[in-house]
């Protein structure tokens, strides 16, 4: 199951570093190790495609990666970006469906890839690394609900500003000082 890629899940490497990750037990490094499969993407390579099979939890290793969905008229959306750290595709890993969106490479990109089957029985053989991802879907969950209110409660340069804040904050670290809080007061 080795990818094209080594590194993937020793200390060194992101995987390790993501919240379900973190802290992990030589036995468990073991474990992921044997699941993890890695290819390097060039920009504009897709690394999955709306309508796709969607069967996998994929963690950016280097690079940057667009998540977004295309409109009828072929404009993008974007929901987010996935820096170094950063994982997509975790739907998957509840119930077998398909893509809903598209993942691009922004710059090229080494992506970690953890088959849906692989991960369910990792996570089911160690409750504690379960109960690490099921905090990390809780944490996406919050962010896009205080995306969902930002949208609908900043003007546009509060939305700018925010989005800024959010690119230059390292994953799993709260912006501060601005906070949102301070984002409804007049920028100045």
């Amino acid at each position: 199951m080795a990818g094209e890629f080594s590194g993937c899940v020793r200390d060194e490497s992101r995987v390790c570093h993501v919240p379900i990750f973190r802290d992990l037990k030589p036995s468990e490094v073991s474990l992921l190790d044997a699941a993890v499969q890695s290819r390097r993407y060039r920009k504009g390579e897709f690394i999955f495609q709306e309508g796709e099979e969607s069967d996998s939890l994929y963690i950016i290793h280097q690079g940057v990666v667009k998540i977004y969905n295309l409109s009828d008229e072929g404009k993008q959306h974007i929901l987010r970006f996935l820096f170094a750290g950063d994982f997509g595709g975790q739907l998957a890993l509840f119930k077998e469906d398909i893509q809903y969106t598209n993942a691009e490479a922004v710059e090229d990109a080494v992506v970690c890839r953890i088959y849906r089957n692989d991960l369910r029985t990792i996570l089911q053989c160690n409750p504690e690394m379960a109960y690490r991802f099921l905090q990390a879907m809780s944490d996406r969950l919050r962010d896009a609900d205080e995306w969902t209110g930002s949208l609908s409660l900043l003007d546009a340069d509060r939305r700018i500003a925010k989005v800024l804040l959010n690119l230059g904050t390292p994953r799993n670290q709260t912006p501060s000082p601005p906070t949102l809080r301070s984002l409804w007061s007049p920028i100045g």
